[in-house]
């Protein structure tokens, strides 16, 4: 056993034994790591140079910031859809809550399905930022109706995070079959993206709008926005 891999069993055995005792909680893994002569303490996970460590909790702030402007919309057939004025009787598409912007990986290939799935499960919380990562920025919704190659730069970077979950649907299958349907499917598009099928796909689609509904309107950008408030 390498010493990098005997240092991982031996934090490993202290996550273990706190949740034995119960006792495992996010600050209870911060007091253990804060102990010099503990395995946790050199943790790539943690920064112990206070400024830096600041540094890097603003940026998480900020990432949830931009994360947490959502709307409402109907989406029919990965089409962002705006309902005209008055009332409606919606029979096509349906109803939720997307966000405003999304994260796109810089130079970022679609993923293999041979990649390491132990890195998506580090990506598993759409809040968190692995140590890892790679520089991204973020794109409006609204950019995707025109820019397909951008939509599947987006997907790729969303789907990472999705592979994250497919052990543990697995894992639950016994409770619902349809966690299992979840967990298959996951593999099924790794085949796609594997092939390229999803990116050719996803970028030739041109798909009608459904009757009832019209295309979304375009939102006001920032300077109209700030010369509503001078």
């Amino acid at each position: 056993m390498s010493t990098s891999d005997a240092i991982r069993e031996a934090q490993r055995a202290i996550l273990l034994r706190l949740s034995e005792e119960g006792r495992l909680t996010k600050e209870a893994v911060l007091a253990e790591a804060k102990k010099p002569d503990s395995p946790l303490h050199e943790h790539p996970a943690y920064n112990w140079d206070v400024q830096k460590a600041a540094e890097t909790q603003w940026l998480a702030q900020s990432r949830r910031v931009i994360q947490q402007f959502k709307h409402e919309c109907i989406v029919e057939r990965g089409r962002v859809l705006e309902l005209p004025a008055g009332p409606v009787n919606v029979k096509r598409g349906r109803t939720v809550t997307l966000r405003d912007f999304y994260p796109i990986r810089d130079g970022a290939e679609l993923p293999s399905p041979t990649d390491d799935e132990a890195r998506a499960d580090a990506e598993e919380g759409e809040d968190e930022t692995p140590p890892h990562e790679a520089s991204q920025h973020f794109v409006s919704v609204d950019e995707f109706e025109d820019n397909r190659d951008l939509k599947v730069q987006a997907a790729a970077t969303f789907f990472r995070t999705l592979r994250g979950f497919r052990g543990q649907c697995y894992l639950y299958e016994d409770l619902d079959a349809d966690f299992g349907v979840i967990a298959k499917a996951i593999d099924r598009i790794s085949g796609r993206l594997e092939d390229g099928k999803f990116a050719e796909v996803a970028a030739h689609q041109n798909l009608p709008l459904p009757a009832m509904a019209e295309k979304r309107k375009p939102r006001p950008s920032a300077r109209d926005v700030a010369a509503a408030f001078a």
